[in-house]
């Protein structure tokens, strides 16, 4: 993880399966960029032309979130952290998302 200001940048491998490497994109990193106001860095990369691949949602872990790819194909997920939460908050969370995924 890096930090520009006061913006945290994470890139890590793609992960097998997941919506950066299909057929398509191909990719072999993810960018997951966290910001202080998700919705508005989001919202304007929508705007300039990104393809929205996740709406905004409040995940189970604390964190408000959204996926998009640029024009270029890079995909890019846009975070904020809005909830400090225990393990056992986030296990529950969990437990409740995966009811909802099948």
């Amino acid at each position: 993880m890096i930090k520009i200001g006061d913006s945290n940048i994470m890139m890590a491998d793609a992960w097998p399966g997941s919506w950066e490497t299909g057929p398509v994109n191909n990719a072999t990193a993810g960018i997951f960029l966290y910001v202080e106001d998700c919705d508005t860095v989001y919202k304007s990369a929508v705007d300039n032309g990104c393809e929205v691949i996740n709406e905004m949602m409040d995940a189970f872990w604390g964190d408000r979130m959204g996926k998009v790819k640029d024009p270029f194909g890079h995909c890019w997920a846009i975070a904020s952290l809005k909830w400090i939460m225990t393990p056992e908050e986030i296990m529950r969370g969990q437990e409740e998302w995966l009811k909802t995924v099948g």
